[in-house]
């Protein structure tokens, strides 16, 4: 068997994968001289931008239904949360920045980040069905809901619809207050224990935290709370840290027992009545699974799946995916 270098077929993958802005040879060569983990957050900071196209049970706040603006934007608003809930792709109401999976240099406004979606973990959508060029809801071709964003925030099988918000709206406390207040069982965020609440009115207070990398608390009531997504110094998420952890020691464990690797491999495509190879060829490729996205072994010939997400190892068939 051919001795495969998993991690160089990852590094490969992403490499390939990441959108970058503008094509400096600069811009490329401080991508490629980052370490795998590294460059495995970069990449789980670019795709947790998307929505996993699976079905969704649909929340809606309180909030946004008395909302003025609900009421005005109804019928595009239900029509976007049909999308999420039949699980339908809807890249094209997001943010136009996810075009940009890495951009170089040290600007503090860069177009790689979302931060409120890494901060609080709420996406922000864009209303309408006309699309530019770039593939994005036109603002100008959706005039009547130009401003207006769906604030979401998403749970595999779940969507929570907080509020509308306008575009420049990403420090509105509201959003977390009513995450809390309706949703408190579903740990969107967490409270933080020891800290005495301060009064503290300015939506604007937390935009310098998220600059520097700092998860921003939100006093609610008698009670501090911080999302369960949590920021890091980065500016990209622990969860974005914890799946490239996960990533890099599934292929660590999984190149170093190549013929369990094997065996596996071997006994899914007898149970998918499939001929394998006497010489199996394994490498790392990017695959969606029923509610993620992330990264597989795939044998070559058999395409035969190994999945190499978190603590689990699934196998299937490349067609399935």
């Amino acid at each position: 068997m051919p001795i495969p270098d998993f991690e160089r077929d990852l590094r490969d993958v992403i490499l390939r994968s990441l959108p970058l802005s503008g094509k400096s040879a600069k811009g490329r060569s401080e991508l490629e001289i980052k370490p795998t983990s590294n460059l495995l957050i970069t990449y789980f900071n670019w795709k947790e931008r998307y929505v996993h196209p699976h079905p969704r049970v649909i929340y809606r706040s309180r909030l946004l239904q008395a909302s003025s603006l609900y009421s005005e934007n109804i019928q595009a608003v239900e029509k976007l949360l049909s999308k999420i809930e039949r699980g339908d792709l809807i890249d094209s109401h997001l943010s136009s920045g996810v075009r940009f999976g890495w951009e170089p240099g040290g600007k503090k406004s860069k177009r790689d980040f979302d931060l409120m979606l890494n901060d609080w973990g709420i996406h922000h959508l864009h209303l309408g069905d006309g699309v530019g060029r770039t593939g994005f809801v036109n603002r100008e071709r959706n005039s009547l809901q130009s401003d207006n964003l769906l604030a979401v925030i998403f749970r595999a099988g779940q969507a929570f619809a907080l509020d509308l918000i306008h575009h420049g709206e990403w420090a509105v406390k509201r959003l977390v207050e009513t995450a809390v207040e309706s949703w408190p069982d579903s740990e969107l965020f967490l409270s933080v224990q020891g800290i005495m609440p301060w009064q503290d009115k300015d939506d604007t207070n937390c935009i310098p935290l998220r600059n520097v990398g700092m998860p921003s608390p939100i006093v609610i009531g008698n009670g501090v709370y911080i999302s369960s997504t949590v920021m890091s110094t980065a500016r990209t998420t622990l969860q974005a840290a914890m799946r490239a952890k996960g990533t890099i020691r599934n292929l660590a464990y999984l190149e170093s027992n190549l013929k369990d690797l094997e065996l596996q491999s071997r006994n899914a495509a007898a149970h998918y009545g499939v001929e394998f190879p006497l010489i199996p060829e394994f490498r790392v490729v990017e695959a969606s699974y029923p509610q993620w996205f992330g990264f597989a072994i795939l044998e070559a010939s058999s395409k035969m799946i190994i999945g190499i997400h978190g603590n689990s190892v699934p196998t299937s068939r490349a067609d399935d995916q």
